[in-house]
């Protein structure tokens, strides 16, 4: 390129018809809109990863639809202990899910966030002690839950555990875990 070349013209770099680079600029589209695959070795994840307590877990941020702070939230007379309560987010009433007692945790911290996930009937709100961040993960050094031991998670729920020990959650198994469902009748 010489000093008093154009920065920009009209005509097609190098030689290309408008055709051609139409033709080129598809094939990129396509390539770009093609959904990643998660088997390749190496496969770096985006998750949410959260605190409950002390104890730090992860969400495929794939999962997620949002996070908001806890704000006020509007107590449930006779649900289980999980249930924490309903919170108005966007002028949608969203149940909040509190893991802590499932998972036999202390309930002490407060929660200081809310993370949105799809459940069936709607958003459905986890909470979180902690700020949650966003950070990518390699799947494939996810390792798998020790056998033998006591699993307070639905092993179908646990994609896996990292080097750091952060419990990498599948939310819609978590979800439809049978100890979340609450009997409307008694």
């Amino acid at each position: 390129m010489t000093a008093n070349a154009p920065l920009w013209t009209d005509d097609p770099p190098d030689g290309l018809s408008d055709t051609e680079r139409d033709a080129i600029l598809a094939r990129r589209a396509e390539r770009l809109a093609m959904p990643a695959d998660s088997d390749v070795p190496g496969d770096v994840v985006d998750v949410l990863t959260f605190q409950l307590g002390t104890e730090r877990y992860a969400i495929p941020s794939g999962q997620v639809n949002g996070v908001v702070k806890t704000g006020h939230l509007t107590a449930l007379p006779g649900a289980p202990s999980f249930v924490a309560g309903l919170v108005n987010v966007h002028g949608q009433v969203v149940t909040v899910i509190d893991l802590r007692p499932l998972l036999q945790l202390p309930t002490d911290d407060v929660a200081r966030a809310v993370i949105l996930v799809s459940g069936q009937g709607g958003d459905v709100g986890l909470l979180a002690t902690a700020i949650p961040s966003i950070e990518q993960v390699d799947a494939q050094e996810f390792a798998p839950l020790p056998t033998g031991l006591p699993s307070i998670l639905d092993p179908r729920s646990v994609l896996g555990i990292c080097s750091d020990m952060t419990i990498v959650i599948d939310a819609a198994h978590l979800l439809a875990d049978g100890r979340l469902l609450v009997d409307q009748e008694g």
